[in-house]
């Protein structure tokens, strides 16, 4: 705090023997020796500045009493006057300056009195203080996600080695439930690897993010990550602590490519965490599962996937899968509802979807007995059948009038489409008709996929309003503000037909909608209707 001109002006009247008294006779001397200007009026009023605080030098009565005294006749008693008990005709005003003890409320007209702000004091700021105040973590999780990050760390904490899988819906936070996990164990455990394992580019940028910002807030040193997917990669036998963020293919390749490499990297893994765990079965990919996880140390393997299981008439795969992560499935348990999804819908967490079914029927384009008895054996339509169905023009017609209806009610609508060519096909018919659509494939560059679906996601006027795919946007693609689907593709898998749903479920507590439509061309095929059946169907493979 400044001195204000006011109080300079008294000071300057003072006498210089009691302002060396104010400044402190020790150090005028000192400072004299050293600069014979420093006993000046001006340099001894410098020092003062610089010694105490304005509201500190008014509060001390002995230097106080100094300034009153420095007072033109007229000035003490103009300041005499703001004190009601001042009698101008009797009382003397230096002697009643001088009589004044340190009251909140003579201090307070002293500082109105010299131009002084009022200030706040240690007791002041005490009662400015709320004594009971709420902190929000900046990386927190709901209390369901709590729970199954407690759940798992109790599993993993067991004597015997124990696989886990994390069963969650889509949209209710599996990553960052899986963030927290990690952290956890990375905290725990100095000088250790975490191979975070996903099939996808997307997916593996999303997961190295998500750990960047959770590590940031959870961690408790400096550890690396490492980008192994797409064109990224790096020394794996240098990498001795932190996660390793791998694409399946590439790390696979590497088990014997840079066999010496790979298995000295694999001597500090702790943790595999495989994302879209229903995948982990596959031959290649359980050969790479099995190749981290090999030797004397204990790792533990974690799964990620909102559907636990594999094809309805596989059981056998499902079998495998529960095997693989010792059946112990760590889910949603939510006291007072039968079902976690009513849970998430309830609580905001999830958008309550309404579901509509329109029946098609093609000129037997595709109907033939082959088909019939590969659909009859468990099996998903094949890619030529897929093909033909995106070539139905009565097939289109009915999915432009399912966009003409949502697009009344829905800024963000996904298409799931039969093939590549389909995709491409509805999103140029949709924009001859004006409506803003791109169409999103494997045939497309990685840049432009990740521009096409950044403009999506944006709230912009002038953004992306409905996107058109085909096997890319089921899995690692979040868009919180789609609200509408339309599967117009058929298929027997329910890993599939719930990832699709899934991309339009998130709630308002997860910035998503209150509620979502999905639109599904069904083409009189077994299959799965539903975030409900899809949620709890593998159960007894589990139990």
């Amino acid at each position: 705090m400044s001195f204000s001109q006011k109080l300079i002006d008294a000071l300057i009247n003072i006498s210089s023997p009691k302002l060396k008294d104010i400044a402190g006779e020790g150090l005028v001397e000192t400072a004299i020796t050293l600069d014979p200007e420093a006993g000046t009026k001006t340099s001894l009023i410098s020092l003062i500045q610089d010694l105490h605080e304005p509201h500190k030098l008014l509060s001390n009565l002995k230097y106080r009493d100094y300034i009153f005294q420095s007072l033109k006749i007229e000035d003490a008693i103009e300041l005499s006057k703001k004190f009601n008990d001042y009698n101008v005709s009797q009382t003397d005003p230096y002697e009643f300056l001088s009589d004044l003890t340190n009251t909140k409320r003579i201090k307070n007209t002293l500082f109105e009195h010299f131009d002084i702000p009022e200030p706040s004091g240690l007791t002041d700021y005490k009662f400015d203080i709320d004594p009971l105040k709420k902190i929000e973590p900046i990386y927190a999780l709901y209390d369901y996600q709590n729970r199954a990050v407690e759940e798992s760390i109790e599993i993993l904490s067991r004597e015997t080695k124990n696989n886990l899988l994390i069963h969650m819906p889509t949209g209710s936070g599996k990553t960052r439930t899986a963030m927290h996990l990690i952290s956890r164990i990375l905290n725990q455990r100095p000088n250790k690897v975490v191979v975070w394992l996903a099939h996808s580019e997307e997916l593996c940028e999303q997961a190295a993010e998500e750990f960047e910002k959770a590590w940031e807030n959870l961690g408790n040193r400096s550890i690396s990550i490492g980008r192994f997917y797409d064109k990224n990669e790096f020394d794996l036998s240098a990498f001795k602590e932190g996660i390793i963020v791998a694409g399946l293919n590439k790390l696979f390749l590497r088990t014997s490519s840079q066999q010496r490499d790979f298995l000295e990297m694999q001597k500090n893994v702790t943790l595999v965490v495989f994302d879209e765990a229903h995948q982990a079965i596959a031959e290649t990919y359980k050969f790479l599962v099995n190749m981290l996880t090999i030797g004397g140390n204990l790792v533990n393997l974690v799964g990620l996937t909102a559907t636990p299981g594999r094809a309805v008439l596989e059981p056998e795969k499902t079998e495998e899968l529960a095997n693989l992560f010792d059946r112990n499935k760590v889910t949603l348990k939510v006291d007072g509802f039968d079902n976690p999804i009513d849970y998430l819908i309830s609580s905001g967490y999830l958008a309550k979807p309404n579901y509509a079914y329109y029946n098609f029927k093609s000129e037997d384009m595709y109907a033939n007995d082959a088909l019939i008895r590969r659909l009859e054996d468990g099996k998903d339509f094949d890619k030529k059948t897929l093909i033909a169905m995106g070539a139905d023009i009565n097939r289109n017609l009915m999915i432009f009038e399912m966009v003409r209806d949502l697009n009344k009610r829905h800024s963000k609508i996904i298409i799931f489409c039969t093939s590549v060519e389909h995709s491409h096909l509805i999103a140029s018919i949709l924009k001859t008709q004006g409506y803003n659509a791109k169409a999103v494939t494997s045939d497309n560059s990685p840049e432009y996929r990740k521009n096409t679906i950044a403009s999506f996601k944006s709230n912009n006027e002038d953004s992306l309003n409905i996107i058109v795919n085909f096997g890319i946007l089921t899995t690692g693609f979040d868009a919180p503000r789609a609200s509408a689907a339309i599967i117009a593709r058929p298929t027997q898998s329910v890993v599939l037909y719930s990832q699709m749903v899934g991309r339009v479920l998130r709630g308002p507590n997860s910035n998503g909608t209150e509620s979502c439509e999905v639109y599904t061309i069904v083409d009189e095929i077994q299959g799965f209707r539903s975030i409900y059946e899809g949620f709890s169907h593998w159960d007894d493979f589990w139990n």
